[in-house]
């Protein structure tokens, strides 16, 4: 499964932090993350992502200044074509932009989260899933 998490930065806080310790276990496990951000200013959490295998992308800073619509169609087209199966957006204006974008692609689910709650859930869950390989892995030896 491709998963696309869209943030608006990685400054310090909690979902950042979360999303730099949550993101390369998923990627250990059958599913593929990556992560879209909007600007790297102050970026606390960019150079240890990318050291742990994440796929970093950052909107181009001359399209972030040209506003909401550009964002919109920038983000639109790496879900295109890049073909997420779920997005998960954090944070506001990503939640209005990303449900905009699930009305017109239509193709992927998307996840919407303003709070840390939603990334413990797939924490959880890959957790789950991590233990069920481990679980046949054995019964297979």
């Amino acid at each position: 499964m491709k998963i696309l998490f869209v943030n608006n930065g990685l400054a310090g806080g909690g979902v950042e932090k979360l999303l730099n310790d949550m993101l390369p276990l998923i990627n250990e496990s059958r599913n593929y993350c990556e992560l879209l951000i909007l600007f790297d200013g102050n970026a606390k959490y960019l150079e240890s992502l990318r050291n742990n295998g994440v796929e970093v992308q950052i909107v181009p800073k001359n399209i972030y200044k040209k506003g909401h619509f550009q964002r919109i169609l920038y983000i639109m087209n790496y879900i295109k074509n890049n073909d997420f199966d779920i997005v998960h957006a954090n944070e506001f204006p990503l939640i209005y932009y990303c449900s905009i974008i699930k009305m017109i692609l239509g193709n992927f689910t998307i996840v919407f989260c303003t709070f840390v709650f939603s990334l413990f859930i797939l924490y959880i869950l890959n957790s789950m899933e991590n233990n069920e390989k481990e679980n046949n892995e054995k019964k297979i030896k």
